[in-house]
């Protein structure tokens, strides 16, 4: 019996010190007596006061303050908890507080995701919901939240950071000037770092495609589809589609009926202003321009013996400006001005009963104004 009670206790403090290990925190050991045992074999003891980008504080006598490197063991004297920095491996969090994201700036980083996915590139900036990181040849800058990372690991270094220690209380960036509100508990910061399934990983530019159609057009010269890509956090272009017989202010300035087939085709550029709050995504002002191939024709039959038929072709010029409403989810709207002005390839109609005579229209260049309500998805 004596054997069968030393083998339970042994494989309870198996148990307790493998648990230990799994659950190392210094956000769960703040406030909390340690002993730090040093590899050349000083040995620090004290309650855990802070932890610091290069160094934590133990307070109490002796108390002060101690570097990371080098530490062999910490043991919480009161529980008998123990964890061994060599057996932690790479998952040993040299840094433990928002001084990490002022170290790694400009570094070449590694970010393991709570849902398992790796992502790496150079980390441009900070703020308070989260980090930019730009893979290498790309000028788009991706956003990922503090909640949605577990780890982050400095590529030249090798050393790995858990970000559940790292939720930011202050996050100057690399700016300044920025203040975060802390966590609202430890065990929130370290169920969104281990992938607490009721966190949902929120980013900016890791959709950079988008979808965008403008409502209005249906009540003014056809509903406008774009296509597009983000090419930085600010520069978009895309391909724009419009069915000019869906308008029906194309019914109002047409002589005859518009051809179904009736379009317009091209190319556009918007410039997206800064955001208030310096991130890569949310509510800000336009600018935009584009060009479009414009083919179409129209009809009339409600004269009897005078029926006739005719095509156009037009270059459209036009340019945009307005305020684009958007949070941090996919959805964003658009609302402004579109001036433009077409010019005039053909313009040539014709009778039914002789349709080898052909008229030239004479259609002089418009100047058109129409308003924009947008509706756009990135995905």
């Amino acid at each position: 019996m004596k054997r069968v009670a030393v083998l339970s206790a042994l494989v309870v403090l198996v148990a307790v010190s493998i648990s230990a290990q799994e659950q190392f925190s210094w956000t769960s050991l703040k406030g909390r007596h340690l002993q730090v045992t040093y590899q050349n074999g000083d040995v620090v003891d004290g309650v855990l006061a802070g932890y610091y980008y290069a160094f934590y504080q133990l307070s109490g006598s002796p108390g002060g303050t101690y570097e990371y490197d080098g530490i062999l063991t910490i043991v919480q004297p009161e529980t008998g908890m123990s964890w061994n920095v060599a057996d932690l491996g790479n998952k040993w969090p040299y840094i433990a507080d928002d001084g990490i994201w002022e170290f790694l700036v400009d570094d070449l980083v590694a970010v393991e995701l709570t849902d398992g996915l790796q992502v790496g590139g150079k980390l441009t900036r900070y703020d308070a919901g989260g980090i930019y990181i730009s893979s290498p040849g790309s000028a788009v800058n991706v956003f990922y939240t503090y909640e949605a990372m577990r780890s982050i690991r400095n590529i030249d270094s090798e050393k790995k950071f858990l970000v559940a220690a790292n939720m930011p209380m202050k996050t100057a960036g690399a700016e300044g000037g920025q203040t975060a509100a802390a966590p609202e508990s430890p065990k929130k910061a370290l169920d969104a770092a281990q992938g607490s399934p009721e966190e949902e990983s929120l980013t900016s530019l890791e959709h950079t495609w988008f979808f965008q159609l403008n409502t209005l057009g249906v009540i003014q010269f056809g509903p406008v589809l774009d296509l597009g890509y983000m090419v930085t956090d600010s520069v978009a272009v895309s391909l724009q589609f419009r069915p000019t017989a869906l308008g029906l202010l194309t019914y109002a300035v047409s002589d005859g009926t518009p051809a179904l087939y009736s379009f317009a085709v091209g190319p556009s550029v918007t410039w997206l202003g800064p955001v208030a709050n310096g991130e890569a995504i949310g509510s800000r002002f336009y600018l935009g321009g584009f060009t479009a191939f414009a083919l179409g024709g129209s009809s009339d039959d409600s004269e009897v013996g005078y029926e006739w038929e005719g095509d156009y072709a037009y270059i459209i010029v036009a340019s945009s400006a307005g305020y684009r409403w958007q949070t941090r989810d996919r959805f964003y709207v658009n609302t402004g001005l579109v001036v433009g002005g077409n010019i005039v390839l053909w313009d040539e109609w014709w009778y039914t009963s002789d349709p080898s005579t052909i008229y030239d229209s004479e259609s002089p260049t418009l100047i058109v104004a129409m308003l924009d309500l947008s509706l756009g998805w990135t995905f």
